[in-house]
């Protein structure tokens, strides 16, 4: 199972910032908003810090908000 990360370091428009270890770029996740949850992507890493796009904005997303990372990235079926 992976770790929760619950210390928001930054918003910024749609991206956040988390510091995190054992993250990969493209990788998946997902950010607890008050109206439920997102999904974000790693779109940048430096160090332990992990810039995250949220898709669907980040009104909601709070400081506290717990992320979770689901270790793969984006995936299609065909």
């Amino acid at each position: 199972m992976r770790k929760v990360y619950t210390n928001v370091l930054k918003i910024e428009g749609n991206v956040i910032t988390v510091r995190a270890e054992g993250v990969a770029y493209d990788e998946l996740a997902t950010v607890s908003t008050d109206k439920g949850q997102s999904l974000a992507q790693v779109i940048r890493l430096e160090d332990d810090l992990v810039h995250l796009q949220v898709f669907a904005g980040t009104e909601g997303v709070s400081t506290k908000a717990e992320i979770r990372f689901m270790g793969h990235p984006m995936q299609v079926t065909f």
